[in-house]
């Protein structure tokens, strides 16, 4: 009697080949195709497998293994930052392929392109990039302005506060300034008009009595 297989195996199996497939793609239907589903489903079946909890799971653990951590980060920036295209080179100034192929320099190679004539094309990853990240990372650029008090301490808001109150209050004396000369124009008007009215009245009792004396004089005769 053969041995029998334990229960969902085969899925297990499927399961894995899928985050295998998916880490290596990035593509939940891609990473389905790979691992046996039928390419009618493998949309749906890999979006369905990303919603899984295991499988998730998986996925993380084997993202973190892959991962590189921040100490391999910061050499391979020390490495683009050291690059020296002299150490790919022969004495006579041609480009010695060999040395690129050697593990440490290879990782410093952005693109390497061979046309259609035979030549090759180099394109280093930039030194001065790699330079610029890592004096960032270390504090040695300031990006920002901080300003600070004495010592070290809060900026001092006093001067600001003293300006922003002297603004306000010659606001408030130039208000009151216009509301005088408002009210004092207001007042002269009011003058004016007053004068006009007794200015009128006057002109107009003296025309009368001027009449009454022309008309006494007529009756004399």
């Amino acid at each position: 009697m053969g041995r029998q297989r334990p229960p969902g195996r085969k899925t297990t199996e499927q399961r894995e080949r899928f985050v295998n497939a998916y880490i290596e793609t990035l593509c939940a239907a891609e990473a389905a195709r790979r691992s046996g589903y039928s390419p009618h489903t493998a949309k749906s079946q890999g979006s369905r497998l990303l919603r899984e909890p295991d499988v998730r799971a998986l996925i993380n653990a084997r993202l973190e293994e892959s991962a590189m951590p921040a100490r391999e980060v910061l050499a391979r920036l020390s490495e683009h930052a050291r690059i020296d295209m002299g150490e790919m080179l022969t004495p006579g100034g041609s480009l010695d392929l060999c040395k690129m192929a050697d593990r440490t320099n290879s990782r410093k190679v952005k693109k390497l392109r061979v046309g259609d004539d035979g030549a090759t094309t180099v394109e280093m990853h930039d030194a001065q990039a790699a330079l610029v990240r890592l004096a960032e990372y270390y504090g040695l650029l300031k990006r920002g302005i901080e300003l600070t008090g004495k010592d070290g301490g809060p900026v001092q808001v006093e001067i600001a506060e003293k300006i922003k109150a002297a603004v306000e209050a010659d606001q408030a004396d130039r208000q009151a300034v216009e509301g005088r000369l408002a009210a004092l124009l207001a007042a002269r008007s009011g003058v004016d008009l007053a004068l006009q009215a007794q200015h009128d009245s006057a002109r107009a009792s003296a025309g009368g009595n001027g009449g009454n004396g022309g008309n006494g004089g007529n009756g004399h005769k």
